[in-house]
């Protein structure tokens, strides 16, 4: 809505436009492949652990992919992704939305909300 009611052409050179495409394009792959080595973290669901449960059950802490630097390296180049997006359109309300709505999770007392 925002595009239809107060769109102004960013006025970018076109290496600018290109370095924000970039910012957002590297991140969107580090984030692709947070997530996918995330997923390689678990054991093999066919396997059998020594108490006989199941190999899903074991857990590995990650690294490389930005998790040397932050616990939750996904949610970090999702944010990016985000900022260079809302950089290269100067969607400010973009930006906005999403804090407010990443943010919100972290701000909940998940403890409220299972007590009966």
């Amino acid at each position: 809505m925002e595009y239809f009611l107060f769109y102004k052409d960013p006025g970018y050179g076109s290496i600018a436009k290109a370095a924000w495409v970039a910012a957002w394009a590297i991140a969107e792959a580090m984030n692709f492949l947070c997530h996918r080595h995330l997923a390689t973290l678990r054991g093999d669901p066919n396997e059998k652990l020594e108490d006989g449960s199941s190999g899903n059950k074991k857990r590995q802490i990650p690294h490389g992919y930005g998790f040397d630097q932050v616990s939750c390296a996904n949610y970090m180049w999702e944010t990016l992704a985000w900022v260079a997006f809302s950089g290269f359109s100067r969607c400010w309300t973009c930006m906005i939305i999403f804090k407010k709505i990443s943010y919100f999770p972290i701000c909940i007392d998940f403890d409220l909300l299972t007590k009966q």
